[in-house]
C-alpha cells in the first residue's frame, strides 16, 4: 500500500496553525540577543533593583530632567569649602542687662562693658579652617579680646580652650584679629567670643569664618 506524500501546501498549513496556537517560545533567560528594546519595556516596569549598579550615569541623564525630588538626601558629595560672613549686630552680649547699639551698616557699641557671642553658619560636618573678627579700637582703655568656644548645648558646656587674641595700640582703622580655631565636633558646636568695654571709640564690625 503506498503512502501519500504530503502536498507543500499541506506542510504550509500545518506550520501555521502551530505558530498560531503555540507562537515562538524561548526557555527563561535564553531570549536572543538585543532581542529586547525599550519598545518592549512598559512604563514604570523597570524598579533600582532591575538596574545594575552604575549602569545609569551622568552621560545618560538629559539636562534638566531630574529635581529635588529625584535625589535621595546625603547622596550627592558636594563641596562645603565657604565662608560664613556675621555683622557686628550678629553677636549677642551674655548678660540680657547689657546695653549697645548696632548702626545701619550692623557695628556694633558696646555701652556697657561685656562678652558678646555669636554662632557662625558652619555646614554640620565642616571644618573651620580660619577665623577673622573685625574690630576698631580706637581707645586708650582695655584691648578688645577674641576667643573661640567650643559649646555643648545640651548640658550648657562651654570649653574655654582656644588661646585668645586681642587689639595692640589705639587706632581708628579697622582691624583683623585672627583667634586660634575650633571646629565642630559631635554634638558641641563652636562659638565666637568678644570682649569688649564700654568706649564710644569701640566697634565690633563684623567676622569671617573660613570652613571646608
Amino acid at each position: 500500500m503506498r503512502i501519500p506524500t504530503p502536498r507543500p501546501t499541506a506542510l504550509v498549513a500545518v506550520l501555521a496553525l502551530c505558530l498560531a496556537t503555540g507562537g515562538v517560545g524561548y526557555a527563561a533567560g535564553s531570549l536572543p540577543k538585543n532581542s529586547v528594546g525599550s519598545k518592549q519595556v512598559k512604563n514604570g516596569a523597570l524598579k533600582g533593583k532591575d538596574l545594575k549598579n552604575n549602569a545609569v550615569t551622568s552621560t545618560k541623564v538629559k539636562d534638566d530632567s531630574l529635581t529635588g525630588a529625584d535625589i535621595a538626601e546625603g547622596t550627592l558629595d558636594l563641596p562645603r569649602t565657604g565662608t560664613a560672613v556675621l555683622s557686628g549686630g550678629d553677636f549677642l552680649p551674655t548678660n540680657s542687662t547689657t546695653a549697645y547699639t548696632v548702626s545701619l551698616e550692623g557695628e556694633l557699641t558696646p555701652l556697657s562693658a561685656a562678652f558678646f557671642a555669636a554662632t557662625p553658619p558652619v555646614p554640620a560636618g565642616a571644618t573651620v579652617t580660619g577665623v577673622r573678627v573685625y574690630v576698631v579700637d580706637n581707645s586708650a582703655g582695655s584691648d578688645v579680646g577674641v576667643q573661640m568656644v567650643s559649646y555643648t548645648p545640651s548640658t550648657r558646656a562651654s570649653d574655654l580652650t582656644a588661646p585668645s587674641t586681642s587689639t595692640t595700640g589705639q587706632s581708628s582703622a579697622v582691624q583683623a584679629l585672627t583667634p586660634a580655631v575650633l571646629s565642630p565636633t559631635g554634638s558641641k558646636v563652636v562659638r565666637l567670643l568678644v570682649t569688649l568695654f564700654n568706649d564710644p571709640n569701640v566697634h565690633l564690625v563684623g567676622a569671617e569664618v573660613d570652613y571646608e
